[in-house]
């Protein structure tokens, strides 16, 4: 049978270009953007790799870094990383404006079968070495915890796109991969830098020109005042001289989502060509913000969790699933942005799905942002004992009869047969789940230990319809008799259905059921559209 599949790392920060839906609403225009307030004294160190090899630099990296609370922010575009990234993006390795790419490689810069074998060989690379740096604390985790991306995938992701050169790149990846992967992903490199560099000649320039003002707004007295506040709320511990870098990546124009995505003290930001720093400095943010809840005390988040665990509030769990992105975007996309932007602001505010794509993640958001911002004008923490109450109060505010049901899909353990493999990864998109740990296979005894060692995680079952005496083997660890009388005599209805049941101080569980992949792809969004949760078969 195939081995689980664990995916702790995965934090989609997918946003679109239409400015209406999810996290980062680039800014309305520059006419929509104050005049920056007092800046602090430029205590700015400034560097142009171009001309500053000797000081250990990319020669084709621009790079400026600004003091921040608790580490040196560092905003930076390099060619090597920006031409890596778009290599990761169409092989399907990263979170990324995938269309925009795709179309920019086929339309405008060629792509042949010879580079489409080679973008194969490097995703075959890519995916070739697995596992996780663990630490023996992690156990004792009763729920995910935000924390630091160790999978060994996104590892050699991170020293990828912080390598100086093409050498420096083989370096860095042999300490993971066999010198032959390590020469192979070097030639492939290679063989797309020179198409790439005529995209890449026409926007380092206004990378470089970012680069200058989102140092001027990292700057800003008032910024600096908002960053010092939620440094207190989360009270991060980081090693001594740390480095917070954002990598701004040079997106094309293109009708599709973009993305941000944060990879430990690593962030990947993509940028529109012309954007001002205003329309995107509140993802930045927003990333940053993701980091510092990851690099808090191990301890201090298993309290937390635990808090979560013990209430009686019986959207505990599933509010919990939401809380790291509800406050980076109550943060980042709400006090930043209001600061730098408040026009844009304000109109997301009033807009469904406006703080963020994820209509739970938008609606706790702004049920929350007040309590939140008075928590920083009161210097309270994350950690503090009230806490949970004051964070549950406002999800109840948002969703008086409970979150949607996708909602208690995170973090999500997930069985499916091998007939719906397309069909897990589609609930996985459409429910916005993460982290998951998953298995192919039902009628199987590691899939269901994968499930017992995570009882307070949302659960979901994958079931063909034809197959459902897979389902007698998950009595009593999941499924009781009644329940699987229930789903039976659904089933012989011969219509996809879901069958829902909330468990008290565990995760919610969902069966799904339809004929086949297709069907179980559209069950899953009529599953996602649903205006409540309720136990039972749903939809009616």
């Amino acid at each position: 049978m195939p081995s689980p599949t664990y995916s702790p790392d995965r934090h989609p920060l997918s946003v679109p270009s239409s400015l209406a839906l999810v996290i980062a609403m680039m800014g309305a225009g520059c006419s929509d953007i104050p005049a920056p307030c007092s800046v602090a004294p430029p205590s700015v160190v400034a560097v142009d790799a171009r001309s500053a090899v000797d000081a250990g630099v990319s020669s084709d990296a621009v790079e400026r870094s600004v003091p921040g609370p608790h580490a040196l922010y560092v905003f930076r575009a390099s060619r090597l990383t920006n031409l890596v990234y778009q290599l990761d993006c169409l092989a399907g390795v990263n979170r990324c404006s995938r269309a925009a790419f795709e179309d920019l490689w086929q339309h405008t810069l060629g792509f042949d079968q010879a580079d489409k074998d080679a973008i194969s060989k490097w995703g075959e690379i890519r995916f070739a070495y697995s596992g996780r740096i663990e630490h023996g604390d992690e156990a004792r985790a009763p729920l995910p915890l935000p924390q630091r991306r160790r999978s060994v995938p996104v590892v050699m992701r991170i020293a990828s796109y912080g390598a100086a050169d093409l050498a420096d790149l083989t370096s860095r990846l042999s300490l993971f991969i066999d010198p032959t992967d390590a020469d192979a992903t070097r030639a492939i490199v290679e063989r797309f830098a020179p198409r790439f560099d005529t995209f890449w000649a026409l926007r380092e320039a206004d990378l470089a020109r970012s680069i200058d003002g989102y140092v001027t707004l990292a700057s800003r007295a008032d910024v600096r005042a908002i960053l010092d506040s939620v440094a207190e709320f989360y009270q991060p511990e980081l090693v001594r001289d740390a480095r917070q870098t954002f990598e701004l990546i040079a997106r094309p124009k293109h009708a599709s989502p973009d993305t941000g995505e944060q990879l430990d003290a690593y962030a990947l930001i993509e940028v529109q060509p012309g954007e001002p720093p205003e329309a995107r400095f509140d993802v930045v943010m927003h990333e940053l913000f993701h980091a510092w809840f990851a690099a808090a005390a191990f301890d201090r988040k298993v309290a937390l969790a635990n808090r979560f665990i013990a209430s009686t509030d019986r959207s505990a769990l599933a509010a919990w699933g939401l809380l790291d992105e509800v406050l980076a975007t109550s943060f980042g996309n709400g006090v930043v942005d209001r600061a730098v932007a408040p026009k844009d602001f304000e109109r997301r505010f009033s807009e469904k799905n406006g703080m963020y794509f994820d209509p739970n993640v938008d609606a706790v958001t702004k049920a929350t942002l007040a309590m939140l911002e008075s928590r920083l004008a009161a210097k309270k923490t994350l950690w503090d004992e009230d806490f949970p109450a004051a964070y549950l109060a406002g999800v109840a505010a948002a969703f008086p009869k409970g979150p949607l049901p996708a909602a208690f899909l995170t973090p999500l353990v997930c069985g499916y047969d091998p007939s719906m493999r397309a069909a897990y990864e589609h609930l996985t998109e459409v429910t916005h789940a993460r982290p998951i740990a998953s298995k192919e296979g039902l009628d199987d005894r590691g899939t269901r230990e994968l499930f017992g060692a995570r009882p307070m995680w949302g659960s979901a079952l994958l079931v063909p319809t034809a197959k459902l005496g897979a389902l007698d083997g998950w009595s009593p660890l999941l499924l009781d008799k009644p329940a699987l009388s229930t789903i039976r005599r659904e089933a012989a209805k011969k219509k996809p259905f879901v069958f829902a049941r909330r468990r008290e101080h565990e995760g919610a569980l969902f069966v799904f059921v339809a004929p086949d992949d297709a069907s179980m792809q559209k069950l899953e969004e009529r599953f996602v559209s649903l205006p409540e949760m309720r136990d039972g078969v749903l939809p009616e």
